[in-house]
């Protein structure tokens, strides 16, 4: 084969993740929705308090710009150096902000069964929660359900008899841990759930049984492009905000529109998730008796075991991803994979987005002829950012051997992969400052946030923030793990002469709101990275690092696991186009 997709895929580094969108036909890697049609509330703060008192009750909520920033709240605010959370499954982006906050996690999943129509259920090991709830050190229990992650449990849901038993365990031996659910997929929950009424009576027997709900309404609940996190007692959720601030800010985030298509998909949460489940489940069950290499079914996706697929491919030529290039070679699709350094099965997750028809009629014959594929994919040198890899054809002649076919139906919903909302604005500001092509422009939601984020994360010990008292005041709320070797942050103003620079620091031009800036602004050497405010007179900016600036792949990691892609960094799209064009 030559051409069409096998020159996409070489241009992407034959990581299906580093293709851009417009080369995808079918992307499966998510199951992100577009936000329902409807009118704009004229109180969409009181629209979303209706649909919350209608299907939970009283109760108190917060809106976050994504769902991990949701996640990454509830770690600031939960979390201190040193603590353990129980958990089943935390999803990989609120792993990393427990971790960021000096936390660990203990697993507490049990037991797994397989019942009729409602997939595979998850027990919970009550007996090792019990050891370390009575120990003290515990500062929350995290529950997934389904699970999500790419692991031998995918798509597991945990029974509602184990988490009334853990609710029960908790309220005796540490009645303040709170109890925290990733209801993300509830819907699919709901219906899985096997309790008595409508999957909504589900939905409102597990908000009674915990105490913070956290899921991102981009899944569940009309696609609008929030998180959310919900709690029984108003007083839980007003002590979490100064906490969390750091990660928050200090303003509400209340986006009209994006609340009332909340209100929306509140108000119908739980509709289709019953059918929804029964075709995911009838797809699962018809591709094992094809002998299909099925390790899960459950949160809207298929896991499959991509070293049974792949026989031939040894773990360390990652089959994971040798399987996702097949698949896209194949049909145009897009899944997501095991990351080429993670540890343990090689699993690949592809979401339905409505395609279980075609997936039924076409997966399992791919699946047959894959059986045989002689060889795998090697890394080709550093990544840019997490999950995004190069890679290389340990035997390339034998990649345009495997038969191009033609693409499965289009997906609906937007991208999570191969988007770039920000390149207008990258280009305007590159344009404006005369920054080097080579430089990393990066747009932020709360730049001074995220960078006094990023220095404490990499800083020693003793290095201090100079120049700055505000943004030393915010960088003293992080944690800073052992280990760091950046020195001192030391920000100067663009309207004013440079300091002399110390060894070891760390050199911040800050060039104030664009109102400010002059008719020519070229950057000036000495600076390792520039800052740019308000650039839509609040809360959104950018960081603009040097060249080859080690600070490159730690900004991307920290904006993927907690505010959004990269590309974006939080912003919403709409606001890019319109700064951009500003």
């Amino acid at each position: 084969m030559s051409g069409g997709r096998l020159e996409a895929l070489a241009a992407a580094a034959f990581n299906s993740a580093r293709l851009p969108v417009e080369a995808v036909t079918c992307d499966l890697s998510t199951d992100l929705r577009e936000p329902a049609p409807g009118p704009l509330d004229r109180d969409p703060l009181a629209a979303v308090d209706a649909a919350l008192l209608e299907l939970l009750g009283p109760c108190a909520w917060l809106a976050t710009p994504r769902g991990r920033v949701a996640e990454a709240a509830l770690a600031a605010a939960l979390v201190r150096p040193g603590q353990v959370v129980l958990a089943n499954e935390v999803y990989v982006t609120g792993a990393w902000s427990i971790a960021r906050e000096g936390g660990s996690i203990i697993e507490i999943g049990g037991a797994l069964g397989e019942a009729r129509e409602r997939g595979v259920l998850e027990d919970l090991d009550l007996e090792r929660a019990a050891r370390h709830l009575g120990g003290g050190q515990v500062a929350c229990v995290w529950l997934t359900t389904p699970r999500v992650l790419l692991g031998p449990r995918g798509g597991a849901t945990v029974d509602p008899r184990a988490i009334a038993g853990l609710v029960a365990l908790r309220d005796r031996l540490a009645p303040a841990a709170p109890i925290v659910v990733d209801a993300t997929k509830i819907g699919e929950w709901a219906a899985r759930a096997g309790l008595p009424g409508p999957p909504v009576a589900a939905v409102t027997w597990l908000f009674k049984q915990v105490d913070l709900v956290a899921l991102s309404a981009r899944k569940d609940a009309g696609g609008a492009p929030l998180g959310l996190l919900i709690a029984r007692d108003p007083g839980r959720l007003a002590a979490l905000r100064g906490p969390a601030a750091r990660i928050l800010g200090e303003r509400p985030y209340l986006p009209a529109a994006p609340l009332s298509a909340l209100a929306r998909g509140l108000r119908r949460l739980g509709e289709g998730a019953g059918s929804a489940w029964r075709e995911l489940d009838a797809l699962a069950h018809a591709l094992r008796r094809e002998g299909a290499p099925v390790a899960g079914w459950g949160g809207g996706a298929l896991f499959l075991d991509a070293e049974r697929a792949l026989p031939r491919v040894p773990r360390a030529a990652n089959p994971a991803a040798t399987l996702l290039g097949l698949l896209y070679l194949r049909a145009g699709i897009r899944g997501l994979g095991t990351p080429v350094d993670a540890h343990g099965p090689a699993i690949v997750r592809l979401s339905l987005r409505g395609h279980q028809d075609w997936l039924r009629g076409h997966l399992g014959a791919i699946l047959d002829d894959a059986r045989t594929w002689p060889s795998g994919l090697v890394a080709d040198g550093p990544a840019p950012s997490p999950f995004l890899d190069p890679l290389r054809p340990i035997d390339p002649a034998a990649w345009s051997s495997w038969r191009e076919g033609r693409p499965a139906p289009a997906s609906a919903g937007p991208a999570a992969l191969g988007a770039d909302p920000a390149a207008a604005l990258r280009a305007a500001l590159r344009r404006r400052l005369a920054i080097d092509p080579a430089a990393v422009v990066q747009p932020l939601l709360g730049p001074r946030r995220r960078l006094a984020e990023l220095w404490s994360r990499l800083a020693r010990p003793d290095a201090q923030v100079v120049g700055d008292p505000a943004l030393a005041q915010l960088a003293a709320s992080w944690w800073r793990p052992p280990g760091g070797a950046l020195g001192d942050l030391r920000i100067d103003l663009a309207d004013r002469p440079a300091t002399p620079r110390e060894p070891d620091e760390l050199r911040v031009l800050d060039l104030g709101p664009p109102r400010s800036w002059p008719a020519a602004l070229p950057l000036a050497d000495g600076a390792d990275l520039w800052l740019v405010d308000a650039l839509d007179g609040g809360d959104v900016g950018a960081l603009i690092l040097r060249p080859g600036s080690p600070l490159a792949r730690p900004l991307a990691e920290a904006l993927l696991f907690t505010a959004g892609a990269p590309a974006s960094g939080g912003i919403d799209d709409e606001v890019l186009a319109a700064l951009a064009d500003a």
